[in-house]
């Protein structure tokens, strides 16, 4: 009776015991839509301008005799953007390069609360404050499960938000189903996000219905949008935002993190300067126009 015992014991033990699969993986690549609706779509463009976010592991640096791995997106790296993990809780540094924050605790369970303030959700993007308020919000565990998923088993938590079911979802090793974190969630100007591709050891797995890792829908004129430019960034005292050569006629907005525009010029070419001196310290995006056409849509940082 006591060896049947013990090989069912056996037998269950990996099926009721699993290693937690590592989030910050080198190589690991999250492509995020981000969907933008309160500015006019372009042309033949249907209801919102979509932009696909590329997210990944830039390097590794060791600070405080632990290993933070450097997070980049579309190229564009902070300084301060390090997360590490540790027993299935991913943290984030700030930027006094002491205090860390919770980005993810993937040992939730089932009722247990997970406090978005004490959290790095107040920071765009994942690591550069966005300043004002910090955002106060509880979600609360309702579910889990394990599910094969970007093949491995992985635990899938789910939140809800109090009188409501949220669309809150973390997927080991993965992070947030809207997302590499839940920073497009409280993004003001955005209509949402979702998690479009994961791709891990060069294998890459669709979320949300998506087909493509790259749904961008910005009209792109005969130029390339990558020839636009703003430097430096962040702005401390006079940066330019180049333009192509092709067109003399741009339309230029900058537009507040509340979506509220706050400079308007018609008719530029050349290069457009961003004197520190205009604006307050925060977050704002540029959009640039041709021939009516929205060409693209950038962010910059005033310090």
């Amino acid at each position: 009776m006591r060896l049947i015992l013990l090989l069912f014991f056996m037998y269950c033990l990996p099926i009721t015991a699993q290693e937690y699969i590592p989030m910050l993986q080198e190589g690991n690549v999250w492509s995020v839509d981000v969907y933008d609706d309160i500015w006019e779509p372009p042309v033949g463009t249907p209801c919102c301008n979509t932009n696909t976010y590329q997210i990944s592991i830039v390097d590794t640096v060791i600070l405080n005799d632990l290993e933070y791995k450097r997070i980049g997106v579309d190229g564009w790296t902070t300084v301060n953007c390090l997360l590490r993990e540790e027993n299935g809780i991913v943290y984030m540094l700030m930027e006094d390069g002491i205090t860390e924050r919770t980005l993810f605790d993937y040992t939730l369970e089932v009722g247990d609360t997970f406090d978005v303030f004490e959290s790095a959700y107040a920071f765009y993007p994942i690591c550069l404050e966005m300043g004002g308020e910090p955002y106060d919000h509880f979600l609360t565990v309702s579910e889990i499960n394990y599910e094969q998923i970007a093949g491995q088993n992985r635990k899938v938590i789910s939140f809800n938000e109090g009188n409501g079911t949220s669309q809150f979802q973390w997927i080991e090793g993965i992070g947030n189903i809207t997302g590499f974190s839940l920073m497009w969630e409280i993004w003001d100007i955005t209509g949402g996000s979702l998690l479009v591709c994961f791709t891990e050891n060069s294998q890459t797995t669709f979320f949300n219905g998506a087909t493509s890792c790259n749904n961008t829908t910005l009209s792109i004129a005969n130029f390339e949008k990558e020839f636009i430019t703003l430097y430096p960034n962040p702005v401390y005292g006079v940066s330019s935002i180049s333009l192509p050569k092709i067109s003399n006629s741009y339309h230029i907005k900058i537009f507040n993190l509340q979506g509220k525009l706050v400079q308007e010029n018609n008719q530029v070419s050349g290069n457009f300067k961003i004197n520190r001196a205009d604006y307050n310290t925060g977050l704002y995006f540029y959009q640039v126009f041709n021939e009516g056409v929205l060409i693209k849509t950038d962010k910059f940082l005033v310090k």
